[in-house]
């Protein structure tokens, strides 16, 4: 089911049993559910393994680092649709992934010293997120989470905007 070239609903199939659904990212950036076999599944698993291994991390640094030279459209999607990634990394309780937990992290420290109103609606979407995170079933995510805010307190806290304000630090 589409609108306006969006998939605007997860499509699922009950045909076969639970372990073979597997959740894919379509290009408008909605998930689909579908039934697939095990030998699919094997080859998904070999395609994704073959295209990380040919990404230079460095690369992957970059993409995130670049994202203070989007507009103020673009960087609240990129941050809308990461916090979405990582909420799925998250799902799993017993071995959750932290990776892009910790680039929303490098993300807002690039993306602090944006107009006032933009920051405002990305830390929006940022806090709701975090606060999910700090109460996740286990400990090392809530623990990595609330790490990740108090890293962001102590960097908005030195920022020369409000670095003549001691109370705040004292306060923190």
């Amino acid at each position: 089911q589409t609108s306006s070239g969006f998939l605007g609903s997860y499509v699922s199939s009950l045909n076969g049993p639970p372990e073979s659904l597997a959740k894919r990212r379509v290009g408008t950036g909605a998930s689909v559910v579908l039934s697939v076999g095990a030998e699919e599944l094997m080859t998904e698993q070999s395609n994704s393994e073959q295209i990380a291994s040919e990404i230079d991390a460095s690369s992957i640094d970059l993409l995130f680092h670049r994202s203070s030279r989007l507009d103020s459209a673009a960087i609240e999607h990129f941050v809308r649709e990461l916090c979405q990634v990582s909420k799925e990394e998250l799902e799993p309780e017993l071995e959750p992934r932290v990776f892009s937990l910790s680039r929303l992290l490098d993300v807002a420290d690039t993306n602090m010293d944006r107009v006032r109103l933009v920051w405002s609606k990305i830390w929006r979407v940022l806090s709701e997120h975090f606060t999910m995170a700090a109460m996740h079933p286990n400990t090392g995510v809530s623990l990595h989470a609330l790490d990740a805010l108090r890293q962001l307190a102590m960097r908005f806290l030195d920022k020369v905007e409000i670095s003549g304000f001691h109370f705040q630090r004292e306060f923190m």
